[in-house]
């Protein structure tokens, strides 16, 4: 068997689903390179023009899905900082697993700090065992339920309440390879509820995440001695 390795990164080419390359080399490497080709402070000015355009509830500015961890942080921040946000409802998918004391004080403490509400949502436990095991039985991947509640989840709420923008982080196609356009929109944007990815108006980085969710009151496992 010929093991073929990312020129830039080293991962083994072939092995993820939907990862394309281009001579030797991954295109997740190849995007984040292309980053330098975007122009990010216009699609910043564009942003804040579109949020003033399209906030449609009498309270609420937009939506946004957080888990609690560095990138939620970072997105709040950027929103209420840079783009005149004032009142964001923060909506959590919460899953059955066992969260760790950093998780549960970060999901306690965004809205403190950002001063706004926080709806915690979480799924019938009885259906989420059920596709958990479903899932993986079937197709190996005891997730894929899970991950497509949490997209759905945060817009269904704001579809409800008429709230037209709902954020998220990062454009996982663009950043792991699977697409070459970093684009603004989710797919499942619509006519009512318009779903716009952070990480492409300002370009993702996890160590900047970090860096600004650290001065936002973010705790990680190292801060409760949890490794």
């Amino acid at each position: 068997m010929n093991i073929r390795l990312c020129k830039q990164c080293g991962f083994i080419l072939g092995t993820k689903p939907h990862l394309k390359e281009v001579d030797g080399v991954c295109l997740a490497c190849l995007n984040a390179s292309n980053k330098k080709l975007i122009d990010f402070t216009q699609r910043q000015e564009w942003l804040t023009k579109y949020i003033c355009e399209n906030k449609t509830h009498g309270k609420y500015d937009c939506v946004v899905a957080i888990s609690g961890g560095k990138d939620s942080r970072a997105i709040v921040k950027r929103l209420t900082s840079h783009h005149g946000v004032k009142n964001p409802l923060l909506v959590t998918v919460h899953d059955e697993f066992t969260s760790t004391q950093a998780g549960i004080s970060n999901r306690r403490s965004i809205c403190e700090h950002f001063e706004c509400d926080h709806l915690l949502f979480r799924c019938n436990p009885e259906e989420f065992r059920f596709h958990t095991k479903e899932d993986f039985v079937k197709e190996l991947h005891p997730l894929k339920w899970l991950e497509r509640r949490l997209y759905e989840i945060p817009i269904e709420i704001a579809r409800d309440l008429g709230i037209r923008l709902v954020f998220f982080g990062e454009n996982s196609d663009y950043e792991y390879g699977s697409s070459t356009e970093l684009g603004i929109f989710h797919p499942l944007t619509n006519d009512a509820v318009k779903v716009i990815f952070m990480g492409a108006i300002w370009p993702y980085s996890i160590h900047d995440s970090l860096k600004i969710a650290r001065e936002c009151g973010f705790k990680d496992l190292d801060d409760y001695n949890e490794w």
